[in-house]
């Protein structure tokens, strides 16, 4: 990756292109938007009801499967796996759109009504599967509103995280330190996240880890979604 516009490949002898696909869209693309000044988070993205949220979460902790979720609803997914955001004026914060697939694991993807059996693949040592969006989204940057660091618990609730825990959070799940480490470190990606953490709302939201609940989950996420900053701040649910 250099210099923010190039991504050089050189293909071992009989790689597949999906593995190559899966690297160059990912990790690279990742590397290359923080090359150029773009915050990127290890995250999904989707667009409820005209309101912009991230989820974030550990690996395997449930960002794609909310993702997938939620699409199968109606709405949009705006980025799976890599999150751009990026500042267009002060304090507003956009995303740009990513992609039109998802990565989901075949007992997700079942459970949500997909023909797991005409699904590929990502790559022959790893679970998941391409799940292709279907709803159509603007290609235009999209203001971010909210963003949730997912959790597991035997109840569904939502919490606004302390300020001091925020920016330990968003940098745990930036994509340029979690790949770059030290180099991605840099004094510009800490300021960006520094003003991310002071202008857009984080929640911790936990719920079950339970196939059986996911329609029951994806209302709550709706209805959560659309209360106002003070109305999460009030609420406690389960």
């Amino acid at each position: 990756m250099k210099d923010g516009s190039r991504i050089l490949v050189e293909p071992r002898e009989g790689i597949e292109e999906r593995v190559l696909r899966l690297m160059i869209l990912g990790p690279a693309m990742g590397i290359l938007l923080h090359q150029r000044g773009i915050l990127t988070l290890h995250a999904s993205a989707v667009c409820i009801n005209g309101v912009t949220v991230a989820f974030l979460a550990e690996k395997k902790g449930g960002k794609s499967t909310t993702a997938a979720l939620l699409h199968s609803r109606g709405h949009a997914v705006v980025a799976d796996d890599i999150v751009a955001v990026n500042e267009v004026q002060n304090g507003i914060f956009r995303l740009l759109p990513g992609g039109c697939q998802m990565k989901i694991e075949p007992d997700v993807a079942a459970a949500l009504g997909e023909r797991v059996e005409q699904m590929s693949r990502l790559h022959p040592s790893l679970t998941k599967l391409a799940h292709p969006t279907r709803v159509q989204l603007s290609d235009q940057p999209m203001v971010l509103k909210k963003i949730f660091i997912l959790g597991k618990n035997m109840t569904r609730n939502i919490r606004k995280m302390p300020p001091q825990d925020i920016f330990r959070e968003l940098l745990r799940h930036s994509y340029a330190v979690r790949f770059l480490g030290e180099r991605g470190a840099t004094p510009g990606h800490f300021k960006r996240m520094i003003k991310l953490a002071n202008s857009v709302p984080v929640y911790t939201m936990e719920r079950p880890d339970s196939l059986e609940e996911l329609p029951q989950l994806a209302r709550w996420i709706e209805e959560q979604t659309m209360l106002s900053d003070e109305q999460l701040r009030i609420h406690r649910y389960s």
